[in-house]
């Protein structure tokens, strides 16, 4: 369903907040309440580039204000520089902090989870778990940066905003719902509604909204393990069980993209081949788009080769020269006019004649 509007005296209190913050922030640069809650309601009133230039404005002389740069350049849809900003900012925390905020465990199914559970805090094989079901969680390798990953630090970084300020939460911010913040992303709009109890002496129930469509997170933990044998069907965005949700700006509309795809070996390298047709795509069709090919290898090593095409035809061919073995491949079509995306992730086959 449409949310209403928000209403006029609700968007004035907050623009007077902000006011304030300004005050008090070019008063107290130092203080690092004060910077948090100014940023987190910048961000909240829309007003992304502001946040930024408040985040700079920051001098704690702490990774807290890296932490709040990162915030704001993910709000901004600015994602690499977010991906960089929070890697400095984990540089400068204990390593405690650093594995606190890098634990991933809630967002994994019983497979992914069994495994990741054995590998301890400091364990470089626990960094490259968590780099690699990052690297494979990306809904669009043509993108720069990765806003998977951005988006679960940004959703740690307002947990931690939530947890010393205001909510809307009726009963407070507690663990319950920091773990479906951060499972499922927070909240874009309230609601009252009727006591779930008649006893309550609120007389009320507040209900949160979360952003839709929203997707699955993180890969199946199969998928995650052998990617390259999967099929489409194993990168559904809804393949259930679904533990966490992320719903990109970029992608409120996700299609399978029509395409045809073919390997052939040349030495030591794969060449892989992808036909393209967005035209009886509604989503995407007519729209201005951006075409990639990205191919993976499915081994330890994470890396892709990729082809990009700004400003790309209705219907068309990529290709990409990779280290032959077991692949990925992930073709991709965006039209960032109508926030949609198609796309079709699978293992890139090998000719049997040539394995």
């Amino acid at each position: 369903a449409t949310m209403p509007t928000e209403l006029a005296p609700v968007a004035e209190r907050r623009k007077q907040l902000i006011a304030l913050f300004d005050t008090l922030g070019h008063a107290m640069p130092d203080e690092p309440w004060i910077a948090g809650q100014r940023v987190r309601y910048l961000i909240e009133d829309g007003r992304p580039a502001d946040a930024i230039a408040a985040a700079r404005g920051c001098s704690t002389g702490t990774w807290w204000c890296d932490v709040l740069l990162g915030y704001a350049s993910h709000a901004a849809g600015e994602y690499a520089t977010a991906d960089s900003v929070y890697a400095v900012a984990f540089t400068k925390t204990l390593p405690r902090d650093a594995c606190a905020w890098n634990d991933i465990s809630m967002l994994l199914d019983p497979d992914a989870l069994q495994q990741y559970r054995r590998l301890n805090c400091g364990d470089p094989k626990r960094r490259a778990f968590e780099d690699r079901t990052w690297w494979f969680s990306r809904t669009l390798y043509l993108m720069h940066g990765n806003d998977s990953r951005t988006e679960y630090f940004a959703r740690m970084t307002l947990a931690q905003l939530l947890k010393d300020a205001a909510t809307p939460h009726q009963f407070g911010f507690d663990d319950d719902e920091r773990e479906l913040m951060l499972r499922f992303g927070p909240s874009i709009a309230w609601a009252r509604g009727p006591a779930a109890d008649p006893r309550d002496r609120f007389g009320f129930s507040i209900i949160s909204h979360e952003p839709v469509p929203a997707y699955r997170y993180i890969p199946a933990g199969f998928v995650l393990n052998n990617p390259a044998i999967s099929d489409s069907a194993d990168w559904r965005l809804q393949l259930p069980p679904v533990i966490g949700r992320y719903a990109p700006p970029y992608a409120k509309v996700v299609r399978a993209l029509e395409h045809q795809k073919a390997m052939f070996r040349r030495g030591d390298s794969a060449l892989v081949v992808m036909a393209y047709d967005t035209r009886n795509t509604q989503a995407v069709a007519g729209a201005p788009l951006r075409v990639a090919l990205a191919v993976t290898p499915a081994g330890r090593v994470i890396h892709d080769f990729i082809a990009r095409r700004d400003s790309a035809p209705a219907t068309g061919v990529l290709t990409v020269r990779a280290p032959w073995g077991p692949l990925l491949m992930s073709a991709e079509v965006a039209a960032a006019s109508r926030h949609a995306v198609a796309r079709a992730r699978c293992r890139a086959r090998r000719p049997k004649a040539a394995r």
